[in-house]
């Protein structure tokens, strides 16, 4: 069960539920220890807490849980104290998000945008369970991703393309899971032109920029691993080369020289000639038939 923090859970202990058990008397527990005893006719708080709702809870034999806090978490159960009658084990899980403080604001790269430049705006990280949905409003209003140009990255961060004049203005950034919700904002002002950059900031940025692409780093990859394939493939010629052939021989012609051993298909086949051949004939002619297999 996820339960939001600081809200108020009630528990039911299923032995003592019925009309004909409700007198009988039964024991929670948490964690297999025993937290608090109930009959069917009485409910019970969790440390006597202090809470207040709008309508009043039955006398069940329920468990009532106001204000949950991480401390809360647990497995729970109830035991019929008769017959020792089991109930369901509810597992509680909090569900929190911790606010972010006013002074952290959302990062973007580059700190200045630049007219037909990317530009990327990341949501802070937040201390949260479950992981909090993150959504963005540009100027208190929801943000048109029906083009390519503006799209939301896997990790929740924004990425606007080709940045101009009209994308000037407040991006919020809302971040949402069961316990609440929590925001920040940012103001990305009107572009700057490139060339009024400084050198130096617009060369890092283009490396900043090229380095993010997926397919560049492929591409590096594919050629890193044809380079050492074919040192590798080098490399064992050089060394078979070098046992095979004669050390008079410079390093050169023998990578160069044909090896037969390296292309069997053009060696010559010797077939020997069946024994009840040569048996057959004089020794003088055996010689002859030998010299004339090629």
């Amino acid at each position: 069960m996820l339960v939001p923090r600081l809200s108020t859970t009630v528990l039911t202990c299923d032995p003592v539920f019925s009309h004909s058990a409700s007198e009988q008397l039964a024991y929670w527990f948490k964690n297999g220890k025993q937290i608090a005893t109930v009959t069917g006719q009485t409910n019970v708080v969790l440390e006597g807490r202090k809470f207040a709702i709008d309508q009043p809870i039955p006398e069940l034999g329920f468990l009532i849980i106001p204000q949950v806090s991480n401390g809360d978490e647990g497995e729970y159960w109830c035991q019929r104290a008769d017959n020792g009658q089991l109930s369901e084990i509810t597992k509680i899980r909090v569900a929190y998000l911790d606010p972010l403080p006013a002074n952290i604001l959302p990062q973007v790269k580059p700190h200045q945008p630049i007219r037909d430049f990317s530009v990327w705006i990341s949501c802070p990280a937040v201390d949260a369970f479950p992981k909090p949905a993150i959504s963005w409003l540009f100027n208190e209003e929801p943000i048109d991703f029906s083009g390519s140009r503006i799209e939301v990255l896997s990790n929740g961060s924004l990425l606007i393309r080709r940045y101009s004049s009209s994308d000037s203005g407040f991006y919020e950034c809302v971040q949402t899971n069961l316990a609440g919700r929590t925001k920040t904002k940012i103001f990305l002002g009107v572009p700057i032109d490139s060339i009024t950059i400084d050198e130096d900031s617009s060369f890092s940025y283009m490396c900043s920029t090229y380095f993010r692409n997926g397919v560049l780093w492929f591409l590096i990859g594919c050629l890193f691993t044809s380079a050492i394939v074919l040192l590798y493939l080098i490399f064992g010629l050089i060394c078979y080369r070098y046992t095979r052939t004669r050390s008079n021989f410079s390093l050169m012609y023998r990578l160069l020289r044909t090896d037969p051993s390296l292309a069997p298909g053009f060696r010559k086949v010797v077939a020997p000639l069946p024994e009840y051949v040569l048996s057959r004939q004089p020794s003088a002619a055996n010689n002859h038939l030998l010299q004339s297999v090629p």
